[in-house]
């Protein structure tokens, strides 16, 4: 899958948060990798509850308020990065180029995305699948 770029070949690396075998209502602290190049770590920050994992919904829950999510591929550039949201739970926010409907674009080595800094329970992201595209 993908093309082949000037700069070198495009890669996609993808995982359902299922595949990682996690229990359920497991906080997940440490970083997952979804390939050999690119990591994901989440963090609880200013939320009040930590990011963990459901088998309810199949999704890793980041709560309202900070909570983040930081993805990079050791040194690569990444192209693209799209995700699959159970239910209406999609709100993530980040201040690099483009972000919209689940999707961004842009060119950077790190992504860092956060739920926002609000009470609302409707403010939260559940993860049920992420898909990066980077430049190998």
């Amino acid at each position: 899958q993908g093309g082949v770029s000037a700069d070198g070949e495009e890669v996609t690396a993808e995982a359902t948060m299922k595949s990682f075998g996690w229990e359920n209502s497991y906080v997940v602290k440490d970083a997952f990798m979804l390939d050999e190049n690119v990591s994901v770590k989440v963090a609880q920050n200013t939320a009040g509850t930590a990011p963990t994992y459901y088998t309810n919904g199949e999704s890793l829950r980041l709560y309202q308020n900070g909570a983040t999510m930081t993805i990079t591929a050791n040194g690569k550039t990444i192209k693209s990065i799209e995700f699959t949201f159970d239910g209406s739970y999609t709100h993530l926010e980040t201040t690099t180029p483009t972000y919209a409907n689940g999707t961004w674009t842009g060119e950077a080595t790190e992504v860092v995305f956060s739920t926002p800094k609000s009470a609302e329970k409707t403010d939260r992201a559940y993860i049920k699948s992420i898909k990066v595209t980077y430049v190998n």
